[in-house]
Formats: structure tokens, sequence, C-alpha cells
């Protein structure tokens, strides 16, 4: 999943329209728009600005995590006050669970 998509479905998880995004990040709703499209790359300011609007880390944005994880990790960032590594140490109890299951 490319940055864009990534944005686009934390911001739309989160309750946000472009507008809102746009308003709160201070960048122009045609570029985070672009952005989301895949169109343009964001800046690292503007990165840095989207990711603290959603209330994730920009590496969040940049990582290659499977979309199965991606999901997991917003779920457990939105939902508990857990931190970076408790939610990693969750995701790899799932897996590693998942994994005995297919056995």
């Amino acid at each position: 999943m490319n940055i864009g998509n990534k944005i686009r479905k934390l911001r739309k998880e989160k309750g946000l329209t472009l507008e809102d995004l746009s308003k709160k990040t201070g960048l122009s709703l045609s570029y985070i728009s672009l952005i989301e499209r895949g169109l343009k790359n964001p800046s690292l300011r503007a990165l840095e600005k989207i990711a603290e609007c959603l209330n994730i880390t920009p590496g969040i944005l940049l990582s290659d995590k499977e979309e199965e994880d991606e999901s997991l990790e917003t779920f457990l960032r939105i939902n508990t006050k857990l931190g970076e590594k408790e939610r990693e140490m969750i995701i790899q109890l799932i897996k590693s669970l998942e994994n005995k299951k297919d056995v």
C-alpha cells in the first residue's frame, strides 16, 4: 500500500474529510488530494504534519508492513493506550498463534 492510500485510509478511519486534514495541517486541500491519489509524493515536513494530525508516527506511513498488520496496528493505536513496542509485541503474538493454528 502506498503512502497516499495509507493517508486516505487513516484519515477516513479518523472520520476526517480532506478539508479537515487540510485545515489541521495547514496544507492545501489539492496538495493532500494529489498525495492520496499517488500523483505527488509528500515532502518530509508535509509527512510529519499529516502524521501528527492522524496521531501516528511518520514511520507508520513509510513502513512496508502488510495491510493486515497495518489494520491491526491502526486498531490497537486507536483503541488502546499501548506504546509502539507493546503494539508490535501483540502483533507478533497474534502471528505466532496463527502459525501454530496452521500446523
